[in-house]
Formats: C-alpha cells, structure tokens, sequence
C-alpha cells in the first residue's frame, strides 16, 4: 500500500488559526482515510512507523490519532491485537472530507456559488417545516445582528454567513449542514467585498427578515422563493464580475445583489413579534 505524502507542512487548516505539527499529520492521514489508502476496518501504520515515516515525535502522532479518533475517523484499540483501525466517516468527519476537496481548489467559486443556490432554497423550505422554538431565536436574532451591524462591513459579512448556517441547521438536514459548514470558511476567504457596498447590505437585511418570516410562519412555499430569489441574485452578480468582457455586452456592475425582495422594510412590529 502506497504511503500518504509526507509533506505535511504545507497542508491548509481547517480553521484561520495555525496548525500545529499534530494537526498537520492529522489532515495528511485523513487524507489518505478519504482518499482510499486505508479502507474501513484496516489498521494504520503503528505509532513507531508513523514516527519514522513522517518524522516527528511519538508525542505528535498519538496526539493525530486522537484527533482522528474525536472526528471519528479511527478507533484506537490497546493491547496485544490493538491498533488504530479506520471506522466509517462521521457527520464531522464528512464536513472536514468536503472542506479539503473545497479547499484543495478542485472546484471553482462559481460553481460552489451555484451548488448553494440549488441547496439553500430547500433548506429554507425545510426549515419552515422542522425548525423548533431554538431555531426562531437564533434566526431572528442574527436578523437583528445584521441589522445592527449593517455599517460595519467584516462584522456583517462574518454574520451573513453566520445567518445562513442557522437555516440551513433549522432545516434537520445533515447533508444540507454538511456542505454548508464546510464551505462557510472558503466563501468568507475569497468573497469579494467590493459586492457588498452599504446599500447591497442593506438589501441584505430585508431579505433576511422576509425569509425569517416565511421560515417561522410555517409557510415552505415562500421561503424557498424568498431565498431562492436571495441566493441568485447574488450567483449573478458574482457571475457577471468573473465573466471576460466581450461576454458581458458592455453591461455595467450592478449592486443589486442579495436583495431578493423588494425594498420595503419589515415593519418594526413584524421583527419584534
């Protein structure tokens, strides 16, 4: 069996904070995991030819084990017969899976862009029919949080997305949930915020509060219009920005992306019910 690259210092994290040399060996095994190297029920390499192969410490590779052992990826069993033995990916584990393919830039940021607006209008219609007491709050306030923090751009910009992970979760789909945790990361690193001028953010706001109200109405139909409305606009926008000139017929940039209703705000005593 061939043996994972070992350069596992150039690996991406998962989060914006460093990794660390354990958490390196870490992505570089879940790799090899996802890539097939090592099938489900087969052992990985002992601590000591990890040791050797990746050359780093006995200390930094149990510490990867358990790492892969809390995504679920692995099952460290002691004694004679022990061993760490590859389990089926978890929930976390598939996140992670998804956010390396992403990351690894096998896909361009258009197609993640249209692959969300063929997701978030279901997960907005499904939200309206599963989401629970829990899901209202934290949707209506991330409403008011974007409200409130329309003037300052990376604040709002870290909420938007923050705002379309709480209906995806409202939605109970796991596989929605999935692609949208392990894309959030990626569209936040490479979103142009030249999009998201005031007035744009703004047209954000109110689009957020009329697919909040469609989502605690109960009412499925409207909320995957609403947000499928939301979710184009913007996919057009971006579209028309990365589109070579002599595609785009001498067409000016536009900023009216997200807007996805229309400019009327919701009345105070909708957001306040």
């Amino acid at each position: 069996m061939d043996k994972p690259e070992r350069n596992i210092l150039s690996g991406d994290g998962f989060s914006r904070r460093t990794p660390t040399t354990s958490g390196k060996l870490a992505e570089t095994l879940q790799r090899a995991i996802l890539a097939g190297q090592y099938p489900i029920g087969t052992a990985l390499p002992s601590e000591r030819d990890l040791t050797v192969d990746y050359d780093v410490s006995r200390t930094t590779v149990r510490e990867a084990l358990r790492i892969l052992a809390a995504d679920g990826l692995v099952e460290v069993l002691r004694g004679r017969n022990g061993g760490s033995f590859v389990c089926a990916p978890s929930h976390k584990a598939a996140t992670r899976s998804l956010y390396f393919l992403i990351n690894d830039k096998m896909f361009r940021f258009v197609d993640l862009l249209a692959a969300r607006e063929a997701i978030e209008p279901v997960a907005a219609s499904q939200a309206a029919v599963f989401r629970d007491e829990t899901d209202i709050k934290i949707l209506k306030k991330l409403c008011q949080d974007c409200e409130d923090a329309v003037e300052d751009l990376e604040v709002f910009v870290g909420l938007n997305l923050a705002w379309h992970k709480a209906v995806v979760d409202a939605s109970k789909n796991l596989l929605f949930k999935a692609f949208i945790e392990s894309i959030s990361l990626p569209v936040r690193e490479v979103t142009d915020l030249q999009l998201f001028g005031l007035d744009t953010r703004k047209a954000v706001v109110r689009a957020h509060w009329k697919i909040f109200a469609a989502i605690e109405e109960g009412n499925p139909e409207t909320a995957r219009r609403r947000m499928a409305r939301h979710t184009s606009a913007y996919g057009e926008e971006v579209e028309a920005m990365h589109m070579p000139s002599s595609e785009k017929g001498g067409r000016e940039k536009t900023t009216k992306i997200v807007a996805a209703s229309s400019k009327k705000k919701p009345s105070k005593s909708r957001r306040k019910r």
